[in-house]
Formats: structure tokens, sequence, C-alpha cells
């Protein structure tokens, strides 16, 4: 499994490793409503954050929400299962939060463990908004 998402032409941006892949983010401008990627596989720009948070890339969602990331952007796309690699969960107009609990769900559904989903859960964690 390969997930490499280039954005921005900044040279001096972080990126930050993800098992076998990179994510590299950059703010697009300083009045931008978030951080985005443009997906090379699709073409697409999507927002960062929605990408770490569908994935169960803790350490990523920790970063961009630091660096800024709006939790309330919405994104539309399609993930891959980790547990069922022939499936996949598509969301349209979701947040980061709802992306990562589709997600979750999904996963639970073609066999995941609670281990499987240490990462998506320290995700959903981060995003819950605080009572």
């Amino acid at each position: 499994r390969h997930l490499v998402e280039e954005c921005g032409a900044n040279p001096n941006v972080p990126s930050a490793e993800i098992g076998t892949g990179t994510l590299r983010i950059a703010k697009r401008s300083a009045g931008s409503d978030g951080i985005r990627c443009m997906s090379e596989s699709t073409g697409r720009e999507l927002y960062a954050l929605v990408i770490a948070a569908a994935r169960g890339m803790h350490t990523v969602v920790a970063y961009l929400l630091t660096a800024g990331a709006r939790r309330d952007v919405r994104g539309s796309s399609r993930f891959r299962l980790l547990a069922n690699m022939r499936k996949t969960v598509k969301g349209d107009g979701l947040t980061s939060l709802e992306f990562a609990l589709k997600m979750k769900e999904a996963e639970e559904e073609n066999g995941a463990s609670r281990e499987d989903l240490r990462g998506i859960l320290k995700v959903i964690d981060m995003l819950k908004p605080s009572s």
C-alpha cells in the first residue's frame, strides 16, 4: 500500500512519514480555510485533515490541528479499507470526524480488530468536540 499525496510547491514544508508513503502538507495561502493537498491519483484537491483522519494517521492529525487546520471543513473522497483492500468507503461532504467514524464502522464490519483500529480511535478522540 502506498499513500502519496503532494501539495504546494514549497520545498520547506514538512512532510510526515506514514508507513510506506508520505503526506506532504502546505497552506495554499494565508487566507486559506484549511490545509489542502492535491491528490495525484484523482487530480482533486482535498483537505489534509480529511485524508489523515480517514486513514487513522493520528500523528498527522495532531500536527495539522496544531498547524491550524479547521475541523469543520468538508471533503468528498473514497478510501480503500485496510481490513479488506477490495472494498472502499465513499463519503460526500463529510467532516474529518465523520469520515473517521465512517471508516471505523466499515473496518469493524470487515473484521478489523481493536488493535487494527488503534490509530483511527485516537483520531476520533482528537476530533470529538470537547464537552
